[in-house]
């Protein structure tokens, strides 16, 4: 979700809001051209560049695995909609098609997309790990300026933090070369941990767009 608020939604920021059962997602981009493709496995619509985000299962994997109710509202073009479906209750009945969306005039100052995921009964809601996950994944997006807000709310209870970047370990000998494999670009860095440095899911990353989609080992024993 995060990447297709970052790809196609254009968005500068993301807040990932926990409260109770509910766990939404909120950035501030550009809106979703068809809402209903939330909705349809395999099917997305580009609204900004064609990125991570181009396969369309992302969102219905969540909503299908943690829960019944998926809420999307989203503004474009000054135009507010708002939709929502039940899988459980779609599987019940058998017709596996959801209302049609609501739209309405979005207010002055109104912009983004909300996800909205309610989730099912005995799953948990996003743990400290993942949000640490989040951040280490992330780290190219947000060195580049981007941001991930985590806020959890918990009855009077509330906090509101950025995630930071990890910071790479500093490295000597470095080698670095440019080339293209099946006419895609290829760029690799390597070198040698500097002492002191620390490393973390290593020690090779592999680096697509905004994040870090993968870390291995490539068969160095141990890790190192």
């Amino acid at each position: 979700m995060i990447d297709n608020s970052y790809d196609h939604g254009q968005a500068n920021s993301v807040e990932i809001i926990i409260e109770d059962n509910i766990v939404k997602i909120k950035d501030d981009g550009c809106g979703v051209a068809d809402v209903t493709s939330c909705f349809r496995y395999g099917d997305h619509r580009v609204s900004g560049k064609e990125g991570i985000s181009k396969y369309g299962v992302g969102a219905k994997d969540v909503w299908l695995a943690f829960c019944n109710t998926m809420k999307v509202v989203t503004i474009r073009n000054g135009i507010k909609t708002t939709a929502s479906a039940d899988c459980e209750k779609m599987a019940a009945d058998q017709s596996f098609e959801m209302e049609d969306p609501e739209t309405t005039t979005a207010k002055d100052g109104e912009i983004g997309t909300v996800i909205e995921l309610h989730l099912r009964k005995g799953k948990n809601k996003p743990s400290d790990d993942v949000f640490e996950k989040l951040r280490w994944m992330f780290t190219p997006a947000l060195n580049r300026g981007f941001q991930i807000i985590f806020t959890k709310r918990s009855g009077s209870s509330f906090s509101r933090k950025p995630l930071r970047p990890r910071d790479l370990p500093l490295m000597t000998d470095i080698v670095q070369a440019e080339f293209d494999v099946h006419g895609k670009g290829v760029k690799i860095e390597i070198g040698i941990v500097s002492d002191g440095q620390e490393m973390v899911n290593g020690p090779f990353w592999l680096i697509r767009e905004h994040r870090i989609v993968q870390s291995t080992s490539l068969g160095i024993k141990n890790g190192y």
